[in-house]
């Protein structure tokens, strides 16, 4: 294996960690995010179901104070819509950076010759990145030019 493509494995294996730490971070903020705001609604749900009182009753009263507490206590819904957010939130991930972890792939998985040519993209697609993406490089200022 010669210099270049040995570069070009280094780069691709680099890029393709960048990738999955993104997707991964991504994952665990929407699970977090998504799981709260459930766990934030059915709760809200619950206190004014539970606090609604149809008749007077002492054992109804209880029985609801009892169910409620139980409710808060309970994290199932937490789970179950954490899980699924994070999945939501790797698959949101990895649409967004399919260009930088396609060429990633390729540049671990192919050839020398594919392998140079995916690690070429990937030094193109990061210099753009670099350059317009983090240092507004080439970017256009709307906010000079709607005055």
């Amino acid at each position: 294996m010669d210099v270049s493509s040995l570069c070009s494995k280094a780069v691709g294996a680099i890029t393709a960690g960048l990738v999955l730490y993104d997707a991964h971070k991504n994952g665990t903020i929407t699970a977090t995010r998504n799981a709260k705001t459930a766990v934030a609604n059915h709760l809200v749900d619950e206190y004014v179901h539970t606090n609604k009182i149809n008749k007077v009753s002492t054992v109804e009263v209880n029985a609801k104070k009892a169910w409620f507490r139980h409710v808060m206590d309970n994290n199932i819904l937490e789970a179950i819509t954490s899980a699924f957010g994070y999945v939501k939130g790797v698959c949101k991930s990895f649409v967004t950076d399919v260009i930088p972890a396609a060429l990633a792939t390729g540049a671990l998985l192919l050839n020398k010759k594919g392998s140079k040519l995916c690690g070429l993209g990937l030094l193109a697609y990061g210099t753009k990145y670099l350059l317009y993406d983090v240092m507004s490089i080439g970017k256009r200022d709307y906010l000079k030019d709607s005055v």
